[in-house]
């Protein structure tokens, strides 16, 4: 920006000394040339602060912030554009210029042979051309600059949207990442659940089996005193599996919340029914315990009496 503002400066002064010198044609090329120049500046000016959008939106991704960069991404084009088709113009006034002044030379050199040396007129015809030339430079310059940073703009904006999409598959792919995972404990904490549950089962069922078997003992009157430890064993078992019980109910709780967490309604009922089914086995298998230490404390004092 400040090499096109320099550069302004240059071609404004040339425009007075243009007119100082009576060249009006000239005079107004150059103040051409530094109006576009100072458009220039602005457009680069623009073209700073539409990096400073796309950072603010990289970081916020604000709705209106994400509007006014398609703005003014669009405004920079056309004006660029615009800049582009006026400075081809300018060359080809430059060109009619130099034309209409090769002219004036060849005029003004008849003229200056009758009053001047031949030395004179090669000098300043020589010194015209050397101005013309580095005139020439310097378009040729500023059109590779600006070349140049629309290249390097354009090269930021693709890489800079190149990583948005990056961190953005990154961060979906960690989300099912994540999913995948929580889901797959879910399944296994259920299966244990489950697990668990049957192996209760399976404990209740051997008691009630050792039950039968000691009462049917006791029937026949046969072992009054290990019917007395089975029934101390029974109360302990039954104990145990209440706590088990008990346990369970505790897990699916948590399984229900992990489910409501999730959005899954329909397992956290379903854990919920299974925590509601394992306090109630735990509540009979306390009952039951407790008959069965009732059983053997009035064997127990049955065998002292005899």
């Amino acid at each position: 920006m400040r090499v096109h503002e320099e550069s302004a400066a240059r071609h404004q002064a040339a425009a007075v000394q243009w007119d100082a010198r009576g060249e009006p044609g000239w005079a107004t090329f150059e103040r051409r040339c530094a109006v576009l120049e100072r458009e220039a500046a602005q457009l680069d000016s623009d073209r700073a602060d539409l990096e400073g959008l796309r950072a603010r939106w990289r970081e916020h991704r604000d709705g209106a912030v994400q509007a006014e960069i398609e703005r003014l991404t669009a405004d920079i084009k056309r004006r660029a554009a615009s800049l582009q088709t006026d400075d081809a113009v300018l060359e080809q006034e430059r060109a009619r210029l130099r034309h209409q002044h090769g002219r004036f030379v060849v005029v003004e050199r008849r003229v200056s042979a009758r009053t001047s040396s031949a030395d004179d007129r090669e000098r300043e015809a020589d010194e015209r051309e050397r101005i013309a030339d580095e005139r020439d430079l310097i378009a040729a310059e500023r059109d590779r600059i600006a070349d140049a940073r629309e290249e390097a703009a354009d090269q930021r904006e693709r890489h800079a949207d190149e990583r948005q999409t990056a961190v953005v598959e990154h961060e979906h792919r960690q989300d099912q990442e994540r999913v995948k995972r929580a889901e797959a404990g879910s399944r296994r904490e259920h299966a244990a659940s489950l697990r668990e549950q049957a192996a209760v089962q399976r404990e209740i069922a051997t008691s009630e089996r050792r039950v039968r078997a000691a009462e049917q003992y006791s029937a026949a009157g046969q072992a009054a005193n290990r019917t007395w430890q089975t029934a101390q064993r029974l109360s302990v078992l039954l104990n145990q599996t209440a706590a088990t019980l008990e346990e369970s109910a505790a897990l699916a709780d948590e399984h229900a919340e992990r489910h409501a967490q999730m959005g899954r309604s329909d397992g956290a009922a379903e854990e919920r029914r299974a925590a509601a089914r394992a306090r109630a086995a735990a509540e009979r298998a306390r009952s039951e315990a407790e008959q069965w230490r009732e059983l053997s404390v009035h064997r127990s004092s049955h065998g002292g009496s005899g």
